[in-house]
């Protein structure tokens, strides 16, 4: 029998997904062997902290321009769907459905640690999928024994930033690939 596939989960709002995102995306799935990687944008986060989000055609709409040349990542609506509060632990046990047998690693950032204990079903979350951390700006990880950690590149990149300076009229294209630059600027997103 041949190994079991591995995939990597990769959850946000992407709002708009950046340089960033793809940077961390393809290092994880580079030193974790990962087969695939699905991004999967949120409806509505529980821990929803803005009202202004982005409507989730645009939002996927950039994530294809972005993923376009990454054959190993993949674009998952299926939180997108539901049309409702996205809770991790389903999303893990849809793809848990979807690819029986597979191994999956659910991708965050160090940032969500502190609140991990208070996600809906944080032990099972930990029971279906290997919980991997990366490298977040200012942040250190220091409970190995719950999750895997790999030591990413740090990305001083943030949507609420390019947001921010979109807004302010501030450059932003190079935190962008270009084909997200040109579909923001298009369609006057942000504005």
């Amino acid at each position: 029998m041949g190994q079991k596939k591995r995939i990597g989960l990769f959850g946000g709002t992407f709002d708009p997904v950046h340089l960033g995102h793809t940077i961390v995306a393809e290092w994880m799935q580079f030193k974790l062997g990962l087969d695939e990687i699905h991004f999967i944008p949120n409806y509505i986060h529980p821990f929803a902290k803005r009202s202004d989000i982005l409507n989730s055609t645009h939002r996927v709409k950039m994530l294809e321009l972005a993923l376009a040349g990454f054959s190993k990542f993949k674009i998952c609506r299926y939180e997108i769907e539901k049309k409702e509060i996205s809770y991790s632990v389903d999303t893990i046990r849809f793809f848990k459905k979807q690819f029986p047998g597979c191994k999956l690693y659910y991708l965050i950032g160090a940032d969500n640690i502190k609140e991990f204990d208070y996600w809906k079903e944080a032990d099972e979350i930990l029971k279906l999928a290997v919980v991997v951390v990366f490298n977040r700006k200012g942040e250190f990880v220091d409970e190995f024994d719950k999750f895997e950690y790999v030591d990413s590149p740090l990305i001083d990149i943030s949507s609420s930033q390019i947001r921010k300076q979109i807004k302010n009229d501030q450059p932003y294209r190079s935190f962008l690939l270009p084909d997200v630059y040109n579909y923001i600027e298009q369609n006057k997103l942000y504005r």
